[in-house]
């Protein structure tokens, strides 16, 4: 469980915690994400404090320091071997141990990454999309970001969240909540 206090697990009954003092870079959790490889299952914590991994019983962290644009980590998605990541300053993609990064300078409408999900197009290429705190919508699509915001029509320029629904006919339409009201994209458009 993600607290402000730090990653909480409850089994057998009671509560454990890890916080700072247990290898976080800091104990406000805002985002998690769990994969599972071969190689093992992990579990990708994002805090106000950089990005952690807990995999094996063992906690990785990376900051500022190794690559993020932010230390405030706002969302995490796995995709494929990759980890996307959204920050205050712009949108990381961890592949291996390294980083690369989008901001404003490589297109964002605005730094502040809030959520993310993940379609493919026709081709089967994959499509990312950004929610913003400030830009709208946004999308990473064969290397090119693009976006909606409210002088295009988009109910307001901060997305909150960002939700996949399953098209009966296949594909999934993309639910954006934001604080001008929900709307449903279709990603196939």
């Amino acid at each position: 469980i993600a607290t402000d206090a730090g990653l909480a697990r409850f089994s057998d009954g009671r509560f454990t915690v890890l916080d700072r003092a247990s290898g976080l870079p800091d104990a406000s959790v805002n985002a998690l994400e769990s994969v599972s490889r071969p190689s093992g299952d992990a579990l990708w914590v994002g805090t106000e404090g950089g990005l952690a991994r807990l995999a094996g019983g063992r906690l990785r962290s990376w900051t500022t320091a190794d690559g993020l644009p932010s230390n405030r980590i706002w969302a995490l998605l796995a995709s494929g071997d990759d980890l996307w990541i959204g920050t205050q300053g712009g949108l990381a993609r961890l592949s291996g141990d390294r980083f690369a990064t989008w901001t404003m300078a490589q297109g964002l409408p605005t730094n502040p990454v809030t959520s993310l999900a993940e379609t493919f197009d026709a081709d089967g290429r994959r499509i990312l999309w950004m929610g913003t705190f400030g830009g709208g919508l946004a999308w990473l699509e064969n290397g090119k970001v693009q976006f909606l915001d409210s002088r295009s029509g988009f109910p307001d320029d901060v997305v909150v969240s960002l939700h996949l629904e399953k098209r009966p006919s296949g594909g999934a339409w993309l639910w954006t909540s934001t604080r001008g009201g929900a709307v449903r994209v279709d990603p196939s458009s």
